[in-house]
């Protein structure tokens, strides 16, 4: 039985739905006018005012880019005064496009939709941009674009092979970029940069510019200093104490030091870490390169680290350090003048001095040696302290000393215990803690 009636359920289905689109079928809306004030401009520069003339619709829409760039998007117009809407626009894009404004009509249901489109306008887009503004390679470490003199000038590490450099550049989407005519792709396009490379930038109105690049490559690092190191005991009763390193870059020692009275076996497993004053230089000990955290024994003897410069087989060349660790005096320091004076309380090499807040923070200060070790040379009176200004100062008893922010001292120590004799900088921290 269904299939019987089939045809005839839907030929009724169809008349139907064929009465329902001719009650609900939107009406086709009148056609509007419009104006522009220019015909020509520059992207992403000029502004363009249309003023379009209300007409019943539905719905009234400006297409700058036209139809035939639909998605680029349009702007729906519903603020009219005295018949007529003020829009501004910048274009974004170049090209010939042919501006219009549409009108629409739907059916209530929104099933139906009725358009008309107005005269179009021609208006032309071009760009004056032609300028490069990033330019790198890969691994280069700076740039530096000059857009008056419209040079630039990039860095890049030393053993870079500059005849083959593939540059990586921005310049505007509607401008082409040339080397003697060559055309250039960003991070495709191979040039040597052995004399400065002229780029040619020709805009979409057709101006040009050039720059001038110009490779330099750094020079060869020849320091093979260390800049600072630290060690870590790694067993016993001082197990993960970090000792302060004292690096004496003029006679190539690095001295671990610990706090005076630390036993000597407290040396027997020490991890070192290392910082080198140049960025390519490192250390190598058992002509291996040195890790950070490397275990060492110093106790009885020194160790021989070898240090690298980046130019290690030329004038930077290397050299040996030797590394130690020891025990180092115990300082302490007084303000004589307050009432009662003030002693410092001394945890390892940080000294703490109680005051209250309206002593202010220049005191008279007074520095002595608590405990010395066996076989070490030193004396209060060759400190030093470090001013606000980062200098070392000779410090004399009695010093009027600022104490508004910690202030670091450092001793001048000879070891006869390490190869003989050497001397080396401990430091020490003096802090004021303020009571109210």
């Amino acid at each position: 039985m269904m299939k019987r009636f089939t045809p005839f359920l839907f030929a009724c289905a169809a008349a139907l739905l064929l009465i329902r689109c001719d009650d609900d079928e939107a009406s086709s809306p009148p056609k509007t006018t419009f104006t522009v004030d220019k015909t020509s401009g520059l992207a992403n520069d000029t502004e363009f005012t249309f003023v379009v003339d209300e007409v019943n619709a539905g719905d009234i829409s400006l297409l700058p880019y036209g139809t035939e760039r639909p998605n680029l998007g349009g702007i729906r117009i519903t603020n009219f005064k005295d018949g007529k809407a003020t829009v501004t626009f910048k274009y974004e894009e170049v090209g010939t496009f042919e501006a219009v404004v549409v009108t629409n009509n739907h059916s209530a249901d929104g099933e139906s939709v009725k358009s008309t489109f107005s005269d179009p306008k021609t208006v032309t887009i071009t760009s004056n941009r032609n300028e490069i503004s990033d330019f790198s390679f890969e691994k280069s470490t700076s740039t530096e674009i000059d857009q008056a003199a419209r040079t630039i000038t990039v860095v890049v590490p030393y053993g870079t092979d500059v005849t083959k450099l593939k540059a990586k550049f921005t310049a505007s989407s509607f401008s082409t970029v040339t080397v003697g005519g060559t055309a250039q792709t960003s991070d495709g396009t191979t040039n040597d940069f052995t004399n400065p490379v002229v780029y040619t930038v020709e805009a979409n109105d057709g101006t040009t510019v050039n720059y001038t690049v110009t490779v330099d490559v750094t020079p060869v690092e020849q320091t093979f200093d260390v800049k600072a190191a630290t060690g870590k005991v790694l067993e016993g009763d001082l197990k993960d104490k970090v000792l302060t390193g004292a690096v004496d870059n003029d006679n190539h020692t690095i001295v671990l030091y610990g706090p005076a009275g630390a036993p000597a076996t407290a040396f027997d497993k020490i991890s070192l870490n290392y910082e080198m004053a140049g960025k390519f230089s490192y250390l190598k000990f058992a002509d291996k390169k040195l890790k950070q955290d490397t275990e060492f024994d110093l106790n009885p003897d020194a160790a021989t680290v070898e240090a690298y410069s980046q130019d290690s087989l030329g004038t930077g060349g290397t050299q040996d350090y030797r590394v130690y660790a020891t025990d180092a005096p115990k300082l302490n320091f007084r303000f004589p003048s307050l009432v009662p004076p003030v002693e410092g309380t001394v945890e390892d090499f940080t000294v703490t001095l109680k005051v209250l807040k309206i002593a202010g923070t220049e005191f008279s200060t007074e520095a002595w040696i608590e405990e010395l070790p066996a076989g070490v040379t030193a004396s209060a009176n060759d400190l030093e302290y470090q001013d606000a200004n980062g200098n070392w100062v000779p410090f004399a008893q009695g010093d009027m000393v600022d104490y508004a922010k910690n202030v670091t001292f450092r001793l001048p120590v000879t070891d006869s215990r390490l190869d003989g004799g050497v001397t080396y900088w401990a430091t020490y921290k003096v802090s004021v803690l303020y009571l109210q």
